[in-house]
């Protein structure tokens, strides 16, 4: 999600299926980028990637993020997707330049958040967080 790429999901091997026992933890997951994905689609999906242009973020060693805005013109929406790559928990600032205001917070697992920038989270080894600005 965080380089707008397409994703492919298979079964570890070419006769099981994705729901064997050992890729229902990464296919539990992957559905629920699925459905942060779907609910921002106009940005995560068809926005515009900018790189990490456009967002500051401050966090620890294994944070990374980008930044994607919408393709509507005259649009202030956009979206910082931050990803901890680390194997343990880690923090994060996040602020939009020259943005003010509340955003929602979409996480895996967990129901969307309100909050005001910037944004400070932590965020749990391997995951991501998804910062929209609307």
């Amino acid at each position: 999600m965080a380089f707008a790429m397409v994703w492919a999901l298979a079964p570890r091997h070419y006769n099981d299926s994705v729901d064997e026992i050992l890729t229902r933890p990464l296919a539990r997951y992957v559905s629920e980028l699925i459905r942060i994905r779907k609910k921002y689609e106009d940005l995560l999906f068809y926005g515009r990637f900018h790189d990490t242009l456009g967002a500051t973020v401050r966090g620890d060693a294994d944070i990374r993020y980008s930044v994607f805005k919408t393709a509507q013109p005259n649009s202030p929406s956009q979206a910082c997707v931050v990803v901890n790559f680390g194997d343990a928990p880690e923090s994060a600032e996040i602020n939009f330049e020259g943005v003010s205001g509340s955003v929602v917070i979409a996480t895996p697992f967990n129901p969307d958040r309100n909050a005001d920038l910037p944004v400070r989270l932590s965020i749990p080894p391997h995951q991501l967080a998804v910062v929209v600005k609307l």
